[in-house]
């Protein structure tokens, strides 16, 4: 008894003692360089940094990490981020660079543009990921051409933002055969030659995400073409106000996401070349009430190519298209039987209408027990991303 006493009043003083020395014993400065930057490359350039006061060990660190990833929301103002940003791409090492990731919610001047530009290019970087305001100078769109020809990008994202015309041209090719995931927003797809359809996503087989915000189209093409075998999510979303609605044509067998937003428009009507059998969400949003029988055939042919659709978000102006077939609701099935979900979505000025208890038994004739989910109002950023 006694013995299982004495144990028992030493051991939370050897507990004690292992705190101590644990709480004493510096990890990290054990760690090796390496392990040390792998961990500093989650953290953002600017925390990343920030690490350099730490010790001499830590002085130079940042300046190898293959992730440049930078913010205009930490910093105070928009020269305080300018000037950071020409400050440490100015003293990187010569090293291997993976990602360029920066977003700034104002203006960036064109030196700093090429700067990013040119290093993703000598680093042969796989992600560049790049959201600004641009000015309606020729110079901040030159620095961005040269990207579209970086055979080592898998993904690219370009957000941009003008107040006027001029935006940054997309090549009427891209060579970029590894990417994998793009996302374009206001940006212009050329074409010349005479032809009648631009295909620039031609050369990137291993695509499998693709999201077209905003974009036009200029030259002599009427159309675009967007094909792949890999192809699994589509989105293309146009603006309420955008008049330039360029004609596209989807050839993706394997696409098993598709989100629209936009105007119907009969130009459009035979937009799938294929019916879409691994088809998983769908998502179509309408602007106008203002329709032709032609644009109202629209819906229909898309949903015969959807059919196998399991989860379909529908805008309110669409579920008014429906209301206004011909002969509704005595017509064809449109033949949801796979579907789950039909999330409906509310527009603006667009009130479900005293039809909608039928316009749901028309939807959801072929597939009774799927889930109705009444959605938030619209927003344009809805997306799906499969990899």
């Amino acid at each position: 008894m006694s013995m299982h006493i004495d144990i028992a009043e030493k051991e939370p003083k050897m507990n004690m003692v292992m705190h101590n020395k644990i709480q004493d014993l510096d990890i990290i400065s054990t760690m090796p360089d390496g392990v040390i930057s792998h961990i500093m490359n989650f953290l953002i350039t600017k925390q990343a940094v920030q690490t350099c006061i730490l010790s001499k060990r830590w002085k130079d660190l940042w300046k190898s990490l293959p992730t440049f990833k930078i913010s205009r929301e930490h910093f105070g103002s928009a020269e305080q981020f300018k000037k950071f940003v020409s400050k440490v791409l100015q003293n990187r090492e010569e090293s291997s660079l993976h990602s360029v990731v920066v977003e700034h919610q104002g203006y960036t001047p064109s030196n700093i543009l090429s700067k990013m530009t040119n290093i993703a290019l000598s680093k042969k970087v796989e992600k560049f990921i790049v959201g600004t305001f641009l000015r309606d100078q020729k110079s901040n769109m030159l620095p961005f051409h040269s990207i579209f020809f970086l055979r080592s990008l898998k993904c690219l994202d370009l957000t941009f933002h003008t107040n006027g015309s001029t935006k940054v041209k997309l090549p009427e090719t891209i060579y970029l055969p590894e990417l994998v995931e793009c996302h374009l927003r206001d940006v212009a797809i050329t074409s010349s030659g005479g032809n009648d359809c631009v295909n620039p996503f031609i050369e990137s087989k291993k695509l499998i995400t693709l999201v077209m915000d905003h974009c036009e189209l200029i030259g002599d093409a009427k159309m675009v073409f967007i094909s792949g075998d890999n192809l699994a999510s589509v989105t293309i979303r146009f603006r309420e106000f955008d008049g330039n609605f360029f004609k596209f044509q989807i050839s993706a067998p394997n696409l098993k996401a598709f989100n629209f937003v936009g105007y119907l428009a009969s130009k459009n009507n035979q937009i799938f070349e294929h019916n879409l059998e691994f088809i998983e969400v769908s998502s179509i949003t309408a602007y106008s009430t203002l329709y032709s029988p032609e644009d109202l055939d629209i819906l229909k042919n898309w949903f015969k190519r959807i059919s196998n659709v399991r989860s379909l978000i529908l805008s309110s102006m669409v579920l008014k298209c429906v209301s206004s077939f011909t002969n509704f609701p005595n017509i064809e099935s449109s033949g949801f039987g796979n579907l789950k979900s039909l999330t409906v979505i509310l527009q603006k000025g667009v009130p479900i209408t005293c039809l909608y208890s039928i316009i749901m038994d028309y939807l959801l004739q072929d597939s009774p027990h799927a889930e109705i989910i009444q959605g938030g109002e619209y927003t344009s950023e809805f997306s799906i991303v499969f990899s």
